[in-house]
């Protein structure tokens, strides 16, 4: 019984954004970095993912985060929980269900490049703390989520080309710009067995980077 309870609470807690805020599209609005995205975490109201914030390891070896912080300036949205945590499944269940309640497409644009921008600040803290591997494996999922960004772009383009704004382009080509500039740090790092893995990274950078050209 008690497990239930613990269990119940803390499902709530994730998802509390959902359904104590007015609606999903300004959960989504709270959270989105820069000029087009709120430069901090919505979830003020989520105590739980508070107090199990990520902290980046203090490991003179690794200075992931000091090197990003002079490359191109583009502010990524502070993390949460990290996919090392034992509660991250819950947290991906509650953004796969806010995905599913986006029903604009502008909306869809803004959340995938949040998503995107999430995991390769993830990826950051994941470095810093010495996991490489999943720290790869997170930034591929940032480019996959930036990737469907992209999708969503030219599909609305091919109906009208000023249905996107370029504002909305220019971020999409900072955040190219930055994940660029963080892989080659991270690949930096990485120990030698894992070079290639962060070499296709950069690779699939780059041509996330040319997709945002072309449009």
């Amino acid at each position: 019984m008690k497990q239930s309870v613990i269990g119940f609470i803390l499902i709530l807690a994730l998802f509390s954004p959902l359904f104590f805020n007015n609606s999903v599209s300004m959960t989504i609005a709270d959270e989105l970095p820069n000029s087009m995205l709120a430069t901090k975490e919505a979830n003020r109201s989520d105590a739980l993912q508070a107090s199990m914030q990520a902290q980046p390891v203090d490991n003179p070896d690794i200075m992931v985060m000091e090197k990003i912080q002079d490359k191109t300036i583009y502010n990524l949205p502070y993390p949460g929980i990290l996919p090392d945590h034992a509660l991250y499944p819950f947290k991906l269940f509650r953004d796969k269900l806010l995905n599913l309640f986006i029903q604009d497409p502008q909306r869809k644009i803004e959340f995938n490049l949040l998503m995107a921008d999430k995991r390769l600040n993830m990826g950051v803290f994941l470095i810093e703390k010495g996991k490489y591997e999943l720290a790869a494996k997170t930034v591929g999922e940032a480019q996959g989520f930036i990737n469907n960004g992209i999708d969503i772009i030219n599909d609305l383009q091919k109906e009208d080309k000023n249905l996107v704004s370029k504002s909305i382009i220019d971020t999409y080509q900072k955040s190219a710009n930055k994940q660029q500039e963080v892989l080659i740090i991270m690949k930096s790092n990485a120990p030698e067995n894992l070079q290639k893995g962060y070499e296709e990274l950069i690779l699939i950078a780059e041509e996330i980077s040319q997709r945002i050209l072309e449009m």
